[in-house]
């Protein structure tokens, strides 16, 4: 949720390199760099814990004045890969999702034209009640696709985490 602290997020990390995992999903961000996080993802590094951070949905060019933490970590660890989001329909980067050559390493399916990715959203929230949810039902009359890189970033981790166990 937007009301997670930085710090929450710093001990999940560091709970999961005491838990010995292979691969860190944060489908989360912020434009503020964070310490915190920082350390706590170069611990994670040093234990060769893949960490997959979702890139953004704010259709901006990372860079110096746009700017998404933890993603753009991945210049500075090997082993952080930076997820965008890919239109399934298209076939193209998904209008929401930031971009660039530098900060962004890959792009996963993030939405699927207005029908949104299926999803393990509690089926209370979801448009038709049953399956794997596609869309958030905001009101009665109102529904909303889930799309964004929150859900393309945990298809990489699951491919690296498949790859990994290949080696094991």
């Amino acid at each position: 949720g937007e009301d997670l602290l930085l710090s929450d997020v710093a001990d999940g990390i560091l709970w999961a390199v005491q838990q010995n995992v292979d691969v860190i999903n944060l489908s989360l961000g912020t434009t503020a760099e964070s310490l915190i996080i920082k350390n706590a993802i170069a611990q994670a590094i040093s234990k060769n814990i893949f960490i997959v951070a979702a890139a953004g949905n704010e259709n901006l060019v990372l860079n110096a004045q746009n700017l998404s933490y933890p993603a753009m970590y991945n210049v500075q660890y090997q082993g952080l890969i930076s997820v965008g989001s890919l239109d399934v329909l298209s076939g193209q980067r998904s209008f929401f999702s930031n971009y660039s050559p530098l900060y962004v390493d890959i792009l996963a399916p993030g939405s699927s034209g207005s029908e949104g990715i299926a999803s393990t959203v509690p089926l209370s929230l979801t448009a038709n009640g049953s399956g794997f949810a596609s869309k958030l039902v905001l009101s009665a009359t109102v529904s909303e696709p889930i799309q964004g890189t929150s859900m393309s970033t945990p298809v990489v981790a699951g491919a690296i985490a498949a790859a990994v166990s290949l080696t094991r």
